[in-house]
């Protein structure tokens, strides 16, 4: 005789559930939901509705809510179930009366970055901003620097510009709704695909020599490295550089040697390596 334990589905003691609340008229939002014992096919249920559900682990999940899901002021009882039928206990999911509309964000001065840059200052421009204002990137808060009614600046950390996407930036004054958010770029960073002559031959340094580095996500200012060499850029366009290695180093490579060749973009970001290997 096999006995089976079937474990239901339940809410962590803290953190359970993100957000808990959110005002009416909201729009679509994404509900982060998370506890034990959860299995992929599980799902989210918003009173008896059953969301879009996302697994993510056995103690996360994800689930689409519409915007008429929070178009009026009210509470919900969630809850999860598993396949098969086993249902967690029900947390309540708040909607509250819709906040004082918020300032307006009409410009960022900077708009674009690449993935990888470093941290840096994010200047906006609007009306009706506080002392307390927050800007929020992506949804997080950074910190931020009250200037003026219609200035403020916020600190980017180097981690939030990790990856490449479109940024949504928002202002957020004490007690009231965000405003409608501009949007940062995320370029993606450089990289390199190949490297023209690849595998020149020592003599060839007797003279100077041309590199071409073909490369996806070039942007101006950029330039490229040959081993510890800064080449300069004779000629680019978005998919290439070329410059000369000159025949005064020649004395600096040796045959057989491997050489890293990296694209560096004007605010320090490095592509990948392509080693070019002499002859």
């Amino acid at each position: 005789k096999l006995t089976f334990t079937v474990n239901a589905p339940a809410f962590a003691a803290t953190n359970f559930m993100s957000p808990t609340s959110i005002a009416a008229g909201s729009g679509d939002f994404t509900l982060t939901v998370n506890g034990t014992n959860f299995l992929n096919g599980s799902t989210v249920v918003w009173g008896t509705l059953a969301l879009t559900t996302h697994y993510g682990s056995a103690t996360q999940l994800t689930a689409d809510v519409k915007a008429a899901q929070v178009a009026h002021l009210g509470r919900a009882n969630i809850y999860v179930t598993n396949p098969g039928g086993a249902a967690s206990a029900t947390k309540p999911f708040t909607i509250s009366a819709a906040l004082p509309a918020g300032p307006t964000l009409t410009s960022l001065t900077e708009t674009t970055a690449r993935a990888g840059d470093n941290g840096f200052t994010l200047h906006l421009t609007g009306t009706g901003f506080v002392s307390g204002a927050v800007v929020k990137w992506n949804g997080t808060s950074v910190v931020t620097t009250f200037g003026s009614a219609t200035a403020l600046t916020a600190a980017v950390p180097t981690g939030d510009l990790a990856a490449q996407g479109s940024i949504p930036v928002t202002v957020t004054n004490p007690g009231t709704a965000a405003s409608t958010p501009q949007t940062f770029t995320i370029a993606a960073a450089p990289a390199i695909t190949g490297v023209s002559p690849a595998t020149p031959a020592l003599s060839d340094f007797d003279n100077d020599i041309t590199f071409t580095v073909t490369a996806s996500g070039l942007a101006p200012g950029d330039y490229f490295t040959f081993g510890w060499l800064t080449v300069t850029i004779d000629s680019s366009d978005a998919t290439s550089l070329s410059g000369k290695v000159t025949s005064q180093f020649k004395s600096s490579w040796t045959q057989g040697q491997s050489i890293d060749v990296q694209v560096v973009s004007a605010t320090g970001t490095k592509s990948n390596k392509f080693q070019v290997v002499v002859q």
